[in-house]
């Protein structure tokens, strides 16, 4: 969200027309990016000076079948058609993010991860079968038992290797359109890596919410949101209309107009009262015990503001998310924290989550935790942002962490060599050659961590 690029946009509806452009492209000499639903927080979709291909005219569902759970849909398939088109089912996307905006190409590409990653996996683990098309307009059939070395490293591959057309999947059936949340307060990381590892197997989803202003002996208080799955629910919440989140807040104002509210509160002052509110009315929720909650409005908690991405206008934020093994984990948060509040760039949200290791080429997660912090980027501090995120990496390096690319805007070529196997670097870039060998597929990120040559 700090990047821009100047780009010709290209928006295909058809395999066809998508084999054109990669043969025009070639001929004409020109790079292309995959966009998908344009929600990452770094420039992993520009390319600047090239071609930048929008994927989500490619949005039927080719096929659903209830009796398995397995659907077919095209790349352009958002989250929320794809959970849409199969509660009404009792079923439910596996694995989602914190916004349903995100198309299902973009999920393969980044291999996204949601509240249960320590139970279920990542979004790879949920793709049966896939058709890849080639930069040379050839389809290959990808799955566990054909072209298996493409199926396992195109998930989680950055769009860097090919152009997803078709994607199988399996879907989770559910008892209930509704979950148990249980609202759990901490009063450290430490306290919350203990109580998530403790409820780790019993629990569907976790998820920890910390205040980002809390310093001294409070630092690291916060939030753990523990949900599961009932036995049985209200069967009325299989219907699409039950699971829609509110259109107003306080029954008033449009959430379309909510985004200008939030920018009122973007500074230090108001979000310093804002993580104190969220704590406060954490401790009484939590008095309250367990209550229930429609899937859409536990798991999509990014779309209640649409459009909140225009309040941290002009200048953007990044997100640092850094994921460290679990017994150096509490450690690491609260020094990455501690250290944010001393070059006053308090994060204004932070969020924790628990994490098993990943299988791609470039992976992110490891058998521990993950932290990620939101850090308003301004024309003025811009620099010395930078310089936190050398500090901070420094921080997470030693404790043999790894960052997720898809939120990277400021890592540097030689941070990324520092956490990526160099054999399983290797490894990508032969098998980009294979698929690619005219170098079409590349973006900005790419070339700014150098991820495809040293050169």
């Amino acid at each position: 969200m700090i990047h821009h690029a100047t780009v010709d946009f290209l928006r295909p509806s058809s395999s066809s027309e998508l084999a054109g452009i990669f043969a025009d492209a070639q001929a004409a000499g020109k790079t292309i990016s995959l966009r998908g639903g344009g929600n990452c927080y770094g420039e992993t979709p520009l390319n600047d000076g090239g071609m930048v291909l929008d994927m989500t005219a490619l949005d039927r569902v080719l096929a659903w079948d209830p009796a398995v759970g397995i659907a077919r849909v095209e790349p352009g398939v958002t989250i929320e058609k794809l959970w849409e088109t199969v509660v009404g089912d009792g079923y439910w996307p596996a694995v989602v993010p914190g916004t349903m905006k995100v198309t299902v190409g973009g999920a393969c590409s980044l291999d996204i991860h949601g509240k249960n990653h320590f139970a279920l996996g990542s979004f790879r683990d949920h793709v049966l079968s896939l058709k890849l098309m080639t930069t040379d307009g050839e389809i290959l059939h990808c799955s566990a038992t054909e072209n298996q070395d493409v199926f396992d490293h195109v998930l989680g591959g950055l769009g860097l290797l090919g152009c997803l057309t078709e994607i199988e999947l399996k879907l989770k059936k559910v008892s209930s359109g509704q979950v148990d949340v249980e609202p759990i307060v901490v009063d450290s990381f430490a306290h919350m890596t203990e109580v998530m590892e403790g409820l780790s197997s019993t629990s569907d989803y976790l998820v920890g919410w910390h205040d980002g202003f809390a310093a001294g002996d409070k630092v690291g208080r916060g939030l753990i949101h523990r949900a599961n799955h009932p036995k049985e629910g209200d069967d009325a919440f299989f219907d699409v209309k039950k699971q829609g989140l509110p259109s107003t807040l306080l029954g008033v104002v449009p959430r379309s107009w909510m985004w200008w509210g939030l920018w009122f509160f973007l500074n230090k002052p108001g979000m310093r009262f804002i993580n104190y509110l969220k704590f406060l009315s954490g401790k009484r929720n939590e008095k309250k015990g367990v209550h229930r909650q429609g899937l859409a409005a536990f798991h999509f908690l990014l779309d209640y503001v649409p459009h909140w991405k225009k309040s941290y206008k002009p200048g953007g934020l990044i997100q640092f998310q850094s994921f460290v093994p679990k017994d150096r984990a509490a450690q690491v948060f609260e020094d990455l924290l501690r250290l944010c509040q001393r070059r006053n760039l308090p994060p204004y949200l932070v969020v924790t989550k628990r994490h098993f290791e990943t299988k791609s080429l470039l992976p992110y997660a490891v058998d521990g935790f993950s932290q990620a912090l939101d850090i308003r980027v301004t024309k003025k501090n811009r620099g010395r942002v930078e310089n936190l995120v050398r500090e901070m990496e420094e921080i997470v390096f030693a404790a043999s962490g790894r960052f997720y690319l898809a939120k990277d805007g400021m890592m540097t070529p030689e941070s990324f060599r520092r956490y990526v196997d160099k054999d399983r670097l290797e490894a990508f870039r032969e098998l980009k050659a294979r698929l690619d060998p005219r170098g079409v597929l590349q973006s900005d990120l790419s070339r700014r961590l150098k991820i495809l040559s040293d050169h």
